[in-house]
């Protein structure tokens, strides 16, 4: 399995920097993100996180509670919260993302 650090190194490549300390939407100095773009980001974490939920399927883990909290899969789930509230629309963009995964089903 990678390093855990692989999650961070994804979040400054989506998000423009590291999660934590990220301010908020609405707050000064905070990103926002229309639904295109926020949509194109979730695209990029869902891959990942796909990517990685695989690699643990196949080394036999079989629940994301057994993984450490600094684990890439926690990581990355927090990184989807963090866009989606980055988002001028934050319904618009939970809309059009859950519609591009049941489209995948």
């Amino acid at each position: 399995m990678g390093s855990y650090g692989t999650a961070n190194s994804v979040a400054s490549s989506v998000l423009g920097g590291s999660l934590p300390g990220a301010p908020a939407a609405g707050e000064a100095g905070a990103q926002s993100l229309t639904t295109a773009q926020a949509v194109e980001k979730l695209v990029m974490v869902v891959a990942k996180l796909d990517m990685v939920v695989q690699q643990l399927n196949a080394s036999g883990v079989a629940s994301i509670g057994t993984l450490p909290a600094e684990h890439d899969v926690h990581a990355l789930l927090r990184q989807v919260s963090a866009i989606v509230s980055m988002s001028i629309s934050r319904d618009e963009t939970a809309l059009a993302m859950v519609q591009k995964v049941f489209k995948r089903i």
